[in-house]
Order: C-alpha cells, then sequence, then structure tokens
C-alpha cells in the first residue's frame, strides 16, 4: 500500500522546520576549520527498523535526516527527523511513524574513526491503519554509532548508529533503528587577512638664502617595506616582518612565521595560494645568498604525538622542495618538523591551534 498523503506531507513540513532552524543557527555556530565534527553538518540515514513485538510486525524501512553543529571538540547538538513504514503484509494496513527531536551526541577521537553516544528527545505521530488510533506524543531514545575519517578533501564521512527508541504511543512501544549513510559538512571558507604596513616619508625642506636652482628631492623609496631606504639596501626583497639590520640584511637566528603558507587537510600538500607566499620567500633568499634557513614545521596537540611529528616533518619537506624548485640552492635549506612541542598560544582554543599550526624560517648563524 502507498504512504497516505498526509504522512508524506507531514515529514516534508518536518524537514522543512529543521531546514530553516539551521540554517538561521549554522552562520553564527561555524567553524572556519578542516571540515569535521567541528563544522554544521548533515547526515542522510537510510534506517531499518526492529519494532516491538506489540506493533505486530515484522520489520519498517525509512529515512533520517540530522543537521549538527558542535558545542565543543567533542559535544554535538542536533535536529532530527525520521520517517519510517511499517509493513504489515495485508493491503490496506500499513502503517507509519514520523518524529522530530533533539539529539545531543558525544564523539570520541572526532579527527579519526569516531565512536559516538547520543540521547535524543522529541514529537512522534503514529499513523495507523484505524485513524482514531492516531497518536501524537513523546518520544526519547538513546544510541550509540561510528563515524569514519573524512575519506575526500570535503571532508564526508560514512555514519552508522543503532538507537533504541521509545514512543508514549499506545502499548508503549520500544524498537530499535539500525541507521547507515553519510555525513557531510557545511563549511565556511578560511579568511587570510593580509596587513600591509605603510612607511611614513618626510619632507625635509632647506632654506635657501642664494638665487641659485634647487635640484628636485627624488622620493624616499622601501620597496620590501623593511625600514631601510632602497639606495642602502643590500639585501632587497626581505620578507615582510623580518628582523633587519642597518644595510637591510635579516640577522642571525632570526625566526620569521610564514604567514598564509597553509597545506591541503591532513596532508602535506601546498595550497595554490600559499605557493604565492613561498615565491616571495624564495624571493628574499635570492636576496640575500649567504643566508643559510631551517624551514621548521609545528601543529597543534590534537591527534597523536607521533603522528604530528611525522606531518610537521613532511610539510617542512614540501616547503623545501618548493624553495629549491624555484632556484635556491639546497645547501642553504634544511627542514625539521617539531609536531606540537613548541606552541605559540594556548591549544584550548580554536585561535590558539590556529596560530600553533605554522611554518617559521629559521635563519641559521654561518
Amino acid at each position: 500500500m502507498a504512504p497516505r498523503i498526509d504522512s508524506i506531507e507531514r515529514f516534508a513540513w518536518q524537514w522543512v522546520g529543521v531546514s530553516i532552524a539551521f540554517a538561521g543557527l549554522s552562520p553564527a555556530l561555524a567553524q572556519e576549520e578542516d571540515p569535521g565534527v567541528e563544522a554544521p553538518n548533515v547526515s542522510i540515514l537510510g534506517t531499518y527498523v526492529d519494532p516491538d513485538d506489540n506493533r505486530a510486525v515484522d520489520d519498517g524501512q525509512g529515512l533520517h535526516i540530522l543537521a549538527g553543529w558542535a558545542l565543543s571538540d567533542a559535544w554535538q547538538i542536533g535536529l532530527n527527523t525520521s520517517y519510517v513504514n511499517f509493513d504489515t503484509g495485508t493491503p490496506g494496513t500499513d502503517f507509519y511513524r514520523s518524529a522530530v527531536g533533539v539529539d545531543i551526541t558525544y564523539f570520541l577521537n572526532p579527527d579519526g574513526f569516531a565512536p559516538f553516544a547520543l540521547a535524543s528527545v522529541g514529537a512522534v505521530h503514529n499513523d495507523v491503519a484505524l485513524s482514531t488510533q492516531d497518536h501524537t506524543g513523546f518520544t526519547a531514545g538513546a544510541g550509540l554509532g561510528l563515524l569514519s575519517p573524512p575519506f575526500t578533501d570535503y571532508g564526508i564521512r560514512i555514519r552508522g548508529e543503532v538507537r533504541y527508541v521509545y514512543d508514549d504511543a499506545l502499548d508503549k512501544p520500544e524498537d530499535t533503528h539500525f541507521s547507515l549513510g553519510v555525513m557531510f559538512p557545511l563549511r565556511k571558507p578560511r579568511i587570510v587577512e593580509v596587513v600591509q604596513t605603510e612607511v611614513q616619508e618626510r619632507e625635509v625642506i632647506k632654506e635657501v638664502y642664494r638665487d641659485v636652482p634647487v635640484p628636485q628631492q627624488q622620493p624616499v623609496r622601501d620597496t620590501d617595506k623593511d625600514g631601510v631606504t632602497d639606495e642602502r639596501d643590500a639585501c632587497p626583497d626581505t620578507l615582510a616582518g623580518a628582523d633587519v639590520d642597518e644595510k637591510g640584511c635579516i640577522r642571525e637566528r632570526a625566526v620569521i612565521q610564514l604567514t598564509g603558507v597553509y597545506f591541503e587537510y591532513n596532508s602535506s600538500r601546498l595550497t595554490e595560494n600559499s605557493k604565492s607566499i613561498l615565491a616571495m620567500a624564495a624571493a628574499s633568499l635570492r636576496g640575500q645568498s649567504g643566508m643559510r634557513v631551517e624551514v621548521a614545521g609545528h601543529t597543534d596537540d590534537r591527534g597523536k604525538d607521533e603522528y604530528n611529528l611525522s606531518l610537521s616533518r613532511q610539510r617542512a619537506v614540501a616547503v623545501v622542495a618548493f624553495l629549491t624548485s624555484s632556484g635556491i640552492e639546497p645547501g642553504r635549506l634544511q627542514a625539521h618538523g617539531y609536531g606540537e612541542s613548541q606552541p605559540v598560544d594556548s591549544n584550548d582554543t580554536e585561535a590558539g591551534r590556529e596560530r600553533n599550526r605554522r611554518v617559521e624560517f629559521r635563519v641559521l648563524p654561518n
């Protein structure tokens, strides 16, 4: 028997309500970070139901849609809606369950295989063959599940879960829902701010008492904005923010953070924007031919220590490879990964973790 029209309409309005609420709250809670359980996300799951004996049917099939966002690294709140068809095997007697509610979920190891536990409350409507026994009321549930690691650059993951579900309808059924599907993040693009410093120019007016032509003064130029004018700068194209001497050359043991250098998620592959930043770094190295540097890679504290140490070294090696391909002599470059061992800020906040994920130039003594 085909589902009754009012049941389908009820499920459609449920999902419209969830979508509107999610769209309104997501911009305020969105994370500017690699996709995962910390980013606003949507899950679409197919569901098989092992019903309570009181329902007098063998099984049910349906659809479960969840919209969620993070309260912290591990906790997530979500809106959910579901629709189940219970097939009695007798034409004209199928019945339907539609529900909408709120989930609270706790994830272990959010960045890898992520087991999770959840609890839910909401409203449910049981639409049975005898309309006088239709019932709308309270539902609650609890469950366990597992998320796979992301398997695309965008962060799509497989989600499976088992839920115990209670309805306060007639006979108070207690069903078991088995669901499997995909979760995909809704993420905001990372915004990189480029701050340019300005060097103020002072015009010096000289008082002349003789009636002679005065040569026009040339404007003072400092192309690389290191505080040393071009006519005195022995090391052109110095990286912004570097500590330089009176000749405009970067001092030994200076540490320069390569702001704007990023990598693809969970990878040592440079993003296209990062390559333009490193092209400027290569120009700076060519302008100071005697300078040797260590390329130092760092991570935040999420993930295992050994993995972070390996990933930070791979990223440092990727930067060295780009610079050598740009004509910098390999003997002037060293790659070293420090993992999470040298934070510059707290790892307890997202802003602090972002500062800790960085690449630095460390100028070596000659």
